[in-house]
């Protein structure tokens, strides 16, 4: 089942989920209407299935393509519980122009994992602390190091702060901006000249090795539902 991370309902997701749970017709299509306006912000399956239910499947043709013009333009790391709520709902022998966007809408998620899969597959399987996709142009020791072998670093020599406050601000922007792509801890010392120590940790590498697991699996699936079965090989 399909769940980003970021925090907090949208403003879609919370009206849709009290439109799901209200009994009077009237405020229901009155909150449908208010999502149906609010920005494409859906992360769950249970999400999505409410957005098919409340406003895909009673749309006219106005609606829908609004809303399908609405979910291409999303980025396809988020099109999986679309894909996998739609499949549920319409297949190949649908006239209303459902499966068609579906396609569209699966084939740009499949174009996505497929270059997932090709970039993560490229480095090794055996663990090392090597993040070979880290960036830091603002800082390229630390970028080197994060990319590098070595499992810890010191900021002596490459970062100077003016005090122990600085360098805690520091490591507090560090692991918003910098840590999509690596994973460590981060301390600040204290002294004449604080520094900042940083010590990578294996959830980078364990989250890269699960990922692909997971995207290699979705896009088989897709590509069986889509495409139909790989053929089996001719026997002479």
């Amino acid at each position: 089942m399909f769940q980003y991370e970021t925090p907090g309902d949208s403003e879609m997701e919370l009206l849709l989920q009290v439109a799901d749970a209200v009994d009077d017709a009237g405020a229901r299509q009155d909150l449908i209407k208010m999502a149906a306006g609010k920005d494409l912000k859906l992360r769950t399956f249970n999400d999505v299935d409410m957005f098919w239910k409340h406003v895909i499947l009673p749309s006219d043709a106005q609606v829908f393509k609004a809303m399908a013009d609405k979910i291409l333009k999303k980025e396809p790391s988020e099109l999986g519980p679309f894909v996998e709520c739609f499949s549920k709902y319409v297949d190949k022998r649908d006239t209303t122009g459902k499966f068609a966007v579906l396609e569209e809408i699966a084939s740009k998620r499949m174009g996505w994992l497929k270059e997932e899969i090709e970039r993560l597959d490229k480095f090794d399987k055996t663990f090392s602390w090597k993040m070979p996709y880290a960036e830091d142009p603002e800082n390229p020791a630390i970028e080197e190091f994060l990319r590098g072998p070595e499992e810890s670093m010191t900021t002596e020599d490459v970062k100077k702060f003016a005090d122990i406050h600085d360098a805690k601000e520091f490591i507090n922007s560090y692991k918003e901006e910098n840590l999509y792509e690596a994973s460590c801890n981060m301390q600040a010392v204290d002294g004449d000249e604080p520094f900042v120590t940083i010590t990578k940790t294996r959830e980078w590498f364990d989250n890269a090795q699960n990922k692909l697991a997971r995207y290699r699996d979705e896009l088989a699936k897709l590509t069986e539902h889509f495409n139909g079965p790989p053929k089996k090989a001719r026997r002479d």
